[in-house]
């Protein structure tokens, strides 16, 4: 998804400098030069937003004692959630869990990529009965129609400053 966006944004910009251009020309011997440099930072970018995710992805640690639950990770505050204080676990169609708390700062989101999968559904079981949550709302289930969107307000939005 991070890939299309992007590309879509360095196309807009150059648009928009095409546009704004006094002569309304682009100067061919410029875009060699412009092209590669854009792909290299897109590129870049992705690269070290993917190796982030990774080393965030790998340091998730889920603690379960016998009356708390921690979730803890790299760059990110420890979430601790005292068994009596569990609002709601509930599991998802794709089999990840939601640790809720009562507060809304206490959400503990477990990865279905977790180590020893079905003990530790087990274990949730026992601290609160599931809820199996099969409804996803409209922007997940149709995540392209709010790019387009976005996309469409962007471009009216542009067209509104040019003229």
């Amino acid at each position: 998804m991070t890939l299309p966006v992007m590309l879509i944004a360095v196309t807009v910009g150059i648009v928009i400098s095409y546009v704004n251009s006094k002569d309304k020309g682009i100067d061919i011997n410029v875009l060699p030069i412009i092209i590669p440099l854009l792909g290299g930072a897109v590129g870049f970018g992705i690269y070290r937003g993917l190796n982030r995710q990774k080393v965030l992805f790998e340091s998730y640690t889920l603690t379960i004692t016998n009356n708390l639950v921690t979730r803890e990770q790299i760059n990110t505050p420890a979430i601790s959630i005292y068994f009596n204080d569990i609002k709601e676990i509930t599991k998802n169609k794709k089999g990840g869990f939601t640790i809720k708390g009562k507060e809304a700062v206490d959400l503990i989101w477990v990865p279905i990529q977790i180590d020893n999968h079905s003990q530790l559904e087990k274990t949730l079981q026992d601290i609160l009965p599931l809820t199996v949550r099969d409804k996803v709302s409209l922007l997940q289930k149709y995540p392209a129609l709010t790019a387009l969107a976005t996309l469409g307000l962007c471009f009216a939005f542009t067209l509104q400053i040019i003229k």
